[in-house]
């Protein structure tokens, strides 16, 4: 309990005023009736509910935390942490911290996928599926997974919606972390982020994260220290 109700501040916390954290006491309360996710969602009024389960070893507990989609019972996202050696609470709460910063990001991607899912609801349904399975595989792609995988289903979605800019910029994600992982040369990922970039800035030119990547690739593949500030 003690440790949800430290994550339970830290969400709230940490993250945008406009996100509603439900009060923990209730969801334990719930929880302990032995009412299922569904009907906890729905008395609490969420969209998302966080669930977590820790392993107790010798000397080094873990915790596993699954962000769930109340609409459908989707597990959007799922991690391991460590939660310190037992009595270190600086450890603990450095990863309450880690847990929280990790939760918010995924939730803001599930929904910043959602919303692409609606504006872009003309789409072709199979380049949308596409789209959002390479958008799910993302997060365990950062922690040594197989982008070549990702850049296939990207490149899928490329061939059925061409005008697609938010995939192109993905792309430039994938050829920047790529270099960064010692895969791929800077003699390929520089010309082909830079390429992708282009095509995306010329089919949305306003779409801010654009310029965004732009930077990153400038900073991290280039080493281009002016034009990534600029």
């Amino acid at each position: 309990m003690q440790l949800y109700s430290t994550l339970s501040q830290q969400q709230t916390g940490g993250t945008r005023k406009s996100l509603k954290v439900a009060s923990h006491k209730l969801a334990a309360q719930l929880h302990d009736k032995g009412e299922n996710l569904s009907t906890i969602a729905t008395r609490l009024n969420v969209t998302y509910l966080l669930e977590g389960s820790v392993q107790r070893t010798e000397d080094q507990p873990q915790v596993t935390t699954r962000l769930i989609r109340a609409s459908d019972g989707a597990h959007v996202w799922s991690e391991t942490f460590e939660l310190g050696l037992v009595g270190d609470m600086q450890g603990y709460k450095k990863a309450i911290q880690t847990i929280a910063t990790r939760t918010s990001a995924a939730l803001a991607a599930n929904v910043y996928e959602l919303e692409v899912a609606v504006k872009y609801e003309v789409m072709e349904p199979e380049a949308l599926q596409y789209y959002l399975e390479a958008s799910q595989n993302y997060d365990p792609l950062t922690q040594g997974g197989d982008w070549g995988n990702y850049e296939r289903l990207l490149n899928k979605v490329i061939e059925i919606e061409p005008k697609f800019g938010a995939a192109y910029r993905r792309l430039a994600t994938a050829y920047r972390e790529r270099f960064v992982d010692g895969l791929m040369s800077y003699q390929d990922a520089s010309p082909a982020a830079h390429a992708v970039l282009e095509t995306a800035r010329t089919l949305e030119p306003h779409a801010s994260n654009g310029f965004n990547q732009l930077g990153f690739v400038y900073l991290q593949i280039d080493l281009d220290y002016a034009n990534a500030e600029a």
